[in-house]
């Protein structure tokens, strides 16, 4: 089996003075971040960590994080990152599922954690100094296969972990490698949090492909966001639509001295819009729709070549990966009808910790008992060629004076007629029985209702519709539907 400390040490073992992290303070060479992580390693297994232990890393991206990340994956224990902005009421609940062995954070912790296991990270750059940096101090490490957990929002409102192995990441690493075509040349800058699988693999990705990790800082946005893209040279962008948002406006000054060729998206659906004025501001940039779950990482790419003939659509699967849609009785549909979207292969994780209910659920195993088929709960169709749409969410459909509405549909409508930069539809529901859709737009409301009256049925109109400067986003730099639904309640 490939561990994820494997994916570093056969880059380190050919690129050993090659820059494998820069920020805005540090540049560190391969062979540093192996021997840093030999240190972490071997610190870890002098506080007692044992196989399967969790180790909770309660930090901001930095290339500490990233050392600790590949030290515990030698030692056999579950890395378990979290935002440093975790409230604290969601930071309890972590703690008392995952029950980690320690938790690493720093010393301007805001939170009193009444935890004996807490270690603050300056005390441990201070003592790892003394601890070997070439092996680890023990070779009796057994065959591990868990790597990660990886909380996500769960539908009770409590966070929920999904379980990763080490060959879920190696897989997953290796096929999106691949369709990107990132190579040794490329810098991959992240400007996302690591507690977000999309930013956490890119990590991975970098390490895999011998290039280097610009590690951005996660507020930075504006000037700023584009004074770093130029100075590391950036090449590869894992991107989101308010990030490319705020690229595109910036692009006109600066699109000669930025090197971008590849950005992808995921997450929330690029607007075509967005693509068009990437298209014309950086013509050498390709521009990669994806999608994706954290319970399965990557599903699917679509090529740059593609999104002419193929649009709207979040391509095809990955090598590997099979992928259907069935209808509510689980028998499969035909090409071009809507369902929800199953996906098969090495790139399903191996369930959700502490929960066999929603596992059961949602999970399903192989004649070898394995883990290896997903029930995504989002619908899709299939085109005829095996092109993956996507439809929408089973929450993004509701009821409005007995109908039954999708949320997406009205969405679509909103970018379809160039209406806004940003539309979010929140339905109704047990405390707020009407539904509003959010715009960011500099277009009259009174024009927006004029022009969507056009395209939608008048019994889709939503309740309310409110303009808002500026949308709220969450840690993990997604538009936060919960803020938005407050904002709802106060109409």
């Amino acid at each position: 089996m490939d561990y994820i400390h494997h994916i570093l040490d056969n880059a380190a073992s050919k690129c050993k003075t090659k820059t494998a992290i820069i920020t805005r303070d540090e540049i560190i060479t391969y062979q540093q971040v192996q021997e840093i992580s030999y240190q972490f390693g071997n610190f870890l297994l002098g506080k007692g960590l044992k196989k399967g232990d969790r180790i909770l890393l309660k930090l901001p991206n930095s290339i500490d994080l990233i050392c600790l990340l590949i030290g515990i994956s030698r030692v056999g224990g579950i890395s378990v990152i979290i935002n440093p902005e975790t409230t604290k009421y969601n930071l309890d609940y972590i703690i008392s599922d995952c029950r980690p062995k320690l938790i690493i954070c720093e010393e301007n912790n805001p939170f009193k954690i009444s935890n004996s296991s807490i270690i603050f990270m300056n005390s441990i750059k201070k003592e790892i100094k003394n601890y070997d940096k070439h092996k680890l101090l023990s070779d009796e490490i057994e065959k591990i296969d868990l790597a990660l957990l990886i909380y996500t929002s769960g539908s009770t409102g409590r966070p929920k972990a999904v379980v990763s192995t080490h060959s879920n990441v190696k897989f997953c690493t290796k096929e999106i490698s691949e369709v990107l075509e990132i190579n040794d040349r490329d810098v991959i800058g992240n400007f996302l949090p690591f507690s977000f699988d999309y930013g956490l693999y890119q990590i991975f990705l970098s390490f895999y492909n011998k290039a280097t990790l610009a590690l951005g800082e996660v507020c930075l946005a504006g000037v700023q966001f584009v004074k770093f893209l130029k100075e590391w040279k950036v090449t590869v962008l894992p991107s989101m639509p308010h990030l490319t948002e705020g690229l595109i406006k910036l692009l006109p000054r600066y699109c000669n001295y930025i090197p971008l060729r590849i950005i992808t998206n995921t997450g929330e659906s690029l607007p075509l819009s967005y693509i068009s004025k990437l298209e014309e501001l950086i013509p050498n940039c390709e521009i990669y729709p994806m999608y994706g779950l954290t319970e399965c990482k990557r599903v699917s790419i679509l090529k740059p070549d593609e999104i002419a003939n193929k649009p709207g659509s979040v391509g095809k699967p990955l090598r590997g990966v099979k992928c259907y849609v069935v209808n509510e009785q689980g028998n499969k549909l035909k090409a071009g009808e809507i369902g929800e979207l199953v996906v098969e292969g090495p790139n399903v994780m191996a369930g959700y910790w502490n929960n066999n209910t929603l596992t059961n659920e949602k999970f399903k195993k192989n004649i070898h008992g394995e883990i290896n088929k997903l029930y995504t709960g989002d619908s899709f169709k299939i085109d005829g060629d095996g092109y993956l749409y996507f439809i929408g969410r089973k929450s993004d459909y509701y009821k409005q004076k007995g109908f039954r509405i999708s949320s997406k549909e009205i969405e679509d409508a909103v970018y379809n007629l160039n209406l806004a930069e940003i539309a979010i539809l929140i339905p109704p529901d047990d405390l707020v029985n009407k539904s509003v859709l959010f715009l960011k737009t500099e277009k009259s409301l009174s024009y927006v209702k004029e022009k969507l009256i056009e395209r939608i049925e008048p019994y889709k109109m939503p309740d309310e519709i409110l303009i808002l400067k500026k949308m709220p986003v969450s840690m993990n730099k997604k538009i936060d539907k919960s803020k938005l639904k407050e904002i709802r309640s106060q109409i």
